[in-house]
């Protein structure tokens, strides 16, 4: 395929980037022009110079880029001639190119551009190489160089730049790992790689090896482990030749997906040597970290479940003898009472005067006697059952022994995912000696043993001769701890995406600190440089807060907070005019139907989304796919109704054909910039905005929904709680305040949302809404208790983002004061900090967090990883303390403003009762197998959640073009508004209207509106 024929972006995008913008010519507002332009107008004398000045300002003012006068739009130049109330009518156009580039100059004089030169074009094709370095889709990488130019200032180049730009460093790129295949490979390896691929429906691409199984059963464990050990052979064996590549994560995620998708026949056939071992030995890294993680997610599962069953069973066994022990322990007490009284008569006997010794010996001698005969006669029995049964629970032997008795189906089932695992250095030497002996054969205890890592009574344990052997006991104790170490990061991974230690996921160093200026300003970190300043601009502020909302309180303008006589207090939120009144299904009435099915179609009509559907493989990057098979596809993932039903219910479509589109066109990061492509024809419209303020500011909002997976599930965890006697995921969905629901995440049950939260909004930063077109402090996120955290208060500020949670019990969060006076006990505040801000910790670790923060911002690591592993480490807490400690600030601030402001608190209800509403569209979009997952990776989870969340706002977007078309079938323009405004009292989310099965066979329809796309996009209306 030549390069000239290869698709960059989307045949549609491709031809709009280069061709002039869209005018509509009926407003007279489009030739308006500022004064300077004016001017400049006034000063050129022939009129078709003044026609092409004036339709360069235009263009460049919409798309920031200037074109060849061929390109002139005929309409464009007949329109600015009226406009500039010029008389000729002649059909040419007299407009030299050396005279159009002399006013190029001058426009990007006037609102301060520069041209794209040879200087810019080098740091152009820098950022391109970087990108490529991540194997980036290549329309991504053209819309991070658009976006770059628009960032620096910078005339947008011709798309043809941009092609030749990407496809010459992707040919550099290759050629360049190439030659290093080259040099390292030796003829040895070479054939190791041959054989892998003549023999590669034995091992490579067998099923098995292709999908890791994700059950945690003994055989799935042994036949993981058997893989990942094969894996680790070929990886240790070609790690020279793999670490001259210095592939990212990226890129050999992309390289080594083609291998994991291909047939054996396409293996073979390949032509290309050289592109060939490339892919293999991505794929070889990449199956050696993925099923690293695999084995230590398999491991940390089953021994969470069997120390819960060892603590049950301990339970069980203290519950069993609890009688015994009871009546033990009366008999003692009364034992115990009796002697008391024994004691008392005892001293009143030897203090009595009337006595002669003699009697007293008899007297006591006969109390002592009766006590043993009646109290006492098995009370050695007795207090050695209960001492017996105190040193059992004290020392958890029935835990121990349930645990040891398993030690042979631990040994089956984590032993072979233990032993190829590759470890990094750890705060725990004494373990990783342990685990190395372990690896090497370990097969009786000792005098050389590792067993610093146990405690005292559990190496006492170990040499105590009882049923169970020394070894087997000492086995299990140690594949136990050495899973449970990656929980607080005690252990790290060498070969891991997942476990690697916290510093490997920063931004290196050396590049911190060489490029630190410039990283500062490209990711807007440039303001936070001096912490002492920064922090006391926001201490100063939250110092003025205390007094503020105390004195509003005090003085009784704020109504709202109550105090109880004990000195608490709460704060009352009065319900809003929000209605959650399906408007749509109300204005078409109970018997309007619309086929799903139909209604995708329609919404591709407007969008071309099935555009961004590209094929896995470059050969077939232009080869065309029935819209049909797509959209069943969509809705069957989307629907969860599953391919199987899908092809019984579609007469034209077979199941082969949807499970190829899936394989070959629904990757993950395609379905995401389907999802993108349909936020932006919302966003694109008039109608939605009535949903947003004046301000500007946009609020969005998560919320987490819990789904049951009745497949075996690396990620599924129990909860009876969520799930029943089933296991499940959570799935967090994210909101704006148009209601389009702009991205989606997946965790597990047992992990909290907020660091997936952060993640999510880290994501959409990138894409949908970039701080560069939003104002500092214009942007808040909602979410209820579950997604918050006080580093989460920091983490979303350096994003640009206010955190505007829903805290249950508000009143009963800490808060912190920055200086001394606001101190409760030095003040009279009602409401008021007990605790001091640890100013110098967030000053000391301040660095850190901005390159923390820079890493997030550059994706060097997400969100969700490095807050995750930040809050569970075992060591270097102190950046995650002054990460909170800084976040403590800022909830203070926040619950100070929420306090106060009845607005705010009123706005966060609305946003947080829009998401569970959108929860309820999810939840009957996604209808199928009884609302059951099927699938069990996390790709495969992100797929079928990332359809029907594409689903979901097809169904908003087709909602708003109804809407729209309606509003202007009204010509009373008042009656428009009014109707409007009803509208935006309400909501969106509406699905009463739409049938989420319908004919799959039925003819495809075109739009279903009168108005057309660009007059709904230019309705007036009040906001």
């Amino acid at each position: 395929m030549s390069s000239k024929q290869e698709h960059i972006l989307p045949p549609s995008r491709q031809k709009a980037w280069d061709a002039p913008p869209k005018l509509d010519l009926r407003q007279r507002s489009v030739f308006t022009c500022d004064s300077i332009t004016q001017r400049a107008l006034r000063k050129i004398t022939r009129e078709d110079y003044k026609v092409g000045f004036l339709l360069q300002v235009i263009y460049f003012t919409r798309k920031r880029q200037f074109f060849n006068v061929s390109e002139f739009p005929v309409e464009h130049i007949r329109a600015a001639r009226k406009a500039l109330s010029l008389k000729s009518t002649k059909a040419s156009f007299d407009y030299p190119t050396d005279v159009a580039s002399r006013h190029k100059s001058k426009i990007l004089k006037q609102y301060d551009w520069q041209a794209f030169d040879a200087s810019f074009k080098a740091r152009f094709n820098d950022l391109a190489n970087s990108l490529i370095d991540k194997r980036r889709r290549k329309s991504d990488i053209a819309d991070c160089l658009l976006e770059y130019c628009l960032e620096q200032h910078r005339e947008v180049p011709s798309f043809t730049t941009v092609r030749e730009t990407i496809q010459h460093g992707y040919r550099d790129y290759e050629e360049k790992l190439a030659t290093e295949i080259r040099t390292h490979l030796s003829d040895a390896q070479q054939q190791v790689l041959n054989n892998l691929v003549s023999e590669s429906d034995e091992f490579l691409l067998h099923r098995d090896v292709k999908r890791i199984k994700q059950g945690s059963q003994l055989n799935h464990c042994k036949l993981n482990g058997r893989i990942l050990q094969k894996f680790h052979d070929l990886h240790t064996e070609f790690l020279p030749v793999i670490s001259a590549l210095y592939l990212t994560q990226e890129a050999t995620e992309d390289l080594a997906i083609w291998v994991k998708q291909a047939t054996t026949t396409q293996l073979r056939k390949f032509r290309n040597q050289d592109r060939r071992n490339l892919h293999l030995l991505a794929y070889l890294q990449y199956q050696h970290f993925h099923r690293s993680d695999a084995a230590v997610d398999a491991g940390k599962k089953i021994v969470t479940q069997l120390l819960n069953h060892a603590r049950a069973y301990q339970n069980r066994e203290s519950d069993k003898h609890e009688s015994e022990f009871l009546d033990a322990a009366a008999a003692i007490s009364n034992v115990a009472r009796n002697s008391k009284e024994l004691i008392k008569k005892i001293i009143d006997i030897a203090r009595s005067n009337k006595l002669s010794d003699r009697e007293k010996v008899r007297k006591i001698l006969k109390l002592a006697e009766s006590l043993m005969l009646s109290d006492i006669e098995d009370v050695d029995v007795t207090l050695q059952a209960v001492d017996t049964d105190i040193i059992k629970r004290r020392q958890k032997f029935d835990y121990y022994n349930f645990i040891f008795s398993r030690s042979s189906s631990i040994q089956k089932s984590l032993g072979p995912l233990l032993r190829p695992l590759v470890f990094e250095s750890c705060s725990s030497p004494e373990l990783l000696s342990a685990i190395t002996a372990y690896q090497k054969g370990l097969d009786k205890i000792s005098d050389t043993t590792p067993m610093k890592f146990l405690t005292k009574y559990e190496r006492d344990l170990i040499c105590r001769e009882d049923e169970f052997s020394a070894i087997g006991k000492y086995k299990a104790l140690l594949i136990i701890r050495a899973f449970e170490g990656f929980k607080d990061e005690s252990l790290t991974l060498k070969y891991s995406y997942k476990y690697r230690p916290t510093e490997s996921y920063f931004m290196p160093s050396e590049i911190w600190r060489k490029s630190f200026d410039e990283i500062l300003i490209s990711t807007g970190l440039n303001e936070y440089r001096d912490p002492e300043k920064y922090l006391d601009s926001i201490g100063k502020t939250v110092t003025e807060l205390f007094k503020t909302v105390n004195h509003r309180i005090d003085s009784e303008e704020n109504t709202y907070v109550k105090f109880n006589k004990n000195g608490t207090w709460s704060v009352d939120t009065p319900a809003t005019d929000f209605s959650t009144d399906q408007f749509v299904s109300q204005l078409m009435g109970e018997e309007a139907s619309f086929s799903l099915y139909q209604i995708i179609h329609q919404i591709n009509t407007y969008t071309n989304f099935t555009e961004e559907l590209e094929h896995r493989t470059k050969r077939f990057a232009n080869e065309e796919f029935m819209l049909s098979h797509a959209y069943a596809a969509l809705m069957s993932l989307g629907t969860n109704i599953g391919h199987n039903h899908m092809a019984k219910a579609c007469q034209e479509i077979s199941l082969k054909q949807l499970r190829d589109i899936e394989s070959n066109r629904f990757s993950v990061n395609n379905l995401k910039k389907v999802n993108e492509n349909i936020v932006h024809l919302i966003k694109s419209l008039s109608l939605p905005k009535v949903y947003s303020g004046d301000d500007g500011r946009l609020h969005t909002s998560s919320d987490g929904r819990k789904i049951v997976v009745a497949v075996d599930s690396l990620m599924a965890n129990f909860s009876y709680k969520y799930y029943g006697k089933d296991k499940g995921i959570s799935a967090n969905a994210f909101i704006d305040d148009q209601q389009i629901f702009f991205n989606v995440n997946v965790l597990t049950s047992s992990e909290r949302e907020a660091p997936y939260m952060l993640a999510g909004i880290a994501e959409s930063k990138r894409t949908l809404y970039p701080e560069t077109k939003l104002k500092k402090e214009n942007h808040l996120h909602s979410t209820d208790t579950h997604g918050y955290t006080e580093a989460i208060f920091a983490g979303l500020h350096f994003l640009g983002v206010t955190f505007a949670p829903r805290i249950k019990s508000v009143q009963g969060q800490t808060l912190y004061s920055y200086e001394n006076e606001s101190l409760k006990k030095n003040s009279k505040f009602r409401i008021g900090p007990k605790t001091k801000l640890n100013r110098k910790l967030i000053i000391k670790r301040w660095d850190d967090i901005l390159r923390l923060m820079a890493s997030i911002k550059m994706n060097y690591v997400s969100a969700s990883d490095i807050f995750r592993k930040l809050s569970s480490s075992s060591r270097d807490t102190e950046l995650y303390r002054a990460v909170k400690e800084f976040g403590r600030l800022l909830k203070t601030h926040f619950i100070l403003t929420y306090v106060d402001d009845l607005e705010l608190r009123q706005v966060i209800e609305k946003h947080l009762s829009r998401i569970e509403l959108g929860q309820g569209l999810s939840r009957s979009i996604f209808h199928g197998r009884g609302k059951r997952l099927y699938v069990g990776s996390k790709e495969e989870i992100d797929r079928v959640l990332l359809c029907s969340t594409i689903l979901q706002n097809i169904v908003i977007a087709w909602n708003y073009l109804y809407l729209s078309d309606y509003l202007l079938s009204i010509d009373d323009a008042e009656q428009r508004q009014s109707i409007a405004d009803g509208i935006s009292n309400g909501s969106v989310i509406s699905w009463e209207h739409i049938n989420m099965l319908g004919n799959f066979d039925e003819q495809l329809q075109g739009p279903a509106f009168l108005a057309t796309l660009q007059e709904m996009r230019n309705i007036k209306l009040r906001t």
